[in-house]
């Protein structure tokens, strides 16, 4: 769940280099090179302050608001009138509107496993599923009705 992935994460970071490795080491991004060129875009570096480095958002202080932000997404989703897909980490987190979707066959369902938060970022050549998605996608074989 988001909370868990921004409540793991420092307010703040002696260093740049140290962001880095702990988004890798705790499986926020999972590739290394995407991590050295992701995180440098997420910390500010303030001066006189410390420690020197700080996240350029404040995550935690929007933490309220989540909720508001993801209810009815589903429905959204579901409602939608083009062809559907949905890429997970995993299933684990699929609430019970997405769930009948899906045995419904409202929606095609990918997952990808071994992938960190940042789902995007992972090299895509070394998750076959990623790659037979984008081949789907690219032919035309995902329909409206999944």
């Amino acid at each position: 769940m988001a909370v868990s992935f921004v409540f793991s994460y420092a307010p703040t970071c002696h260093v740049t280099p140290c962001s880095i490795q702990r988004s890798v080491t705790t499986h926020t991004i999972n590739n290394a090179a995407s991590a050295r060129v992701s995180i440098p875009s997420i910390i500010k570096h303030v001066e006189d302050a410390l420690p020197p480095y700080q996240w350029r958002t404040p995550l935690r202080s929007t933490a309220p608001y989540w909720l508001s932000w993801f209810q009815g997404l589903s429905q959204c989703f579901l409602s939608a009138r083009s062809a559907r897909l949905l890429i997970l980490a995993g299933t684990d987190r699929l609430d019970k509107e997405l769930m009948i979707g899906q045995m419904q066959g409202k929606f095609q369902m990918e997952v990808v496993p071994n992938v960190g938060h940042m789902l995007h970022e992972v090299r895509i050549h070394t998750h076959h599923s990623l790659t037979v998605i984008i081949s789907d996608v690219a032919i035309g074989r995902i329909t409206p009705r999944g």
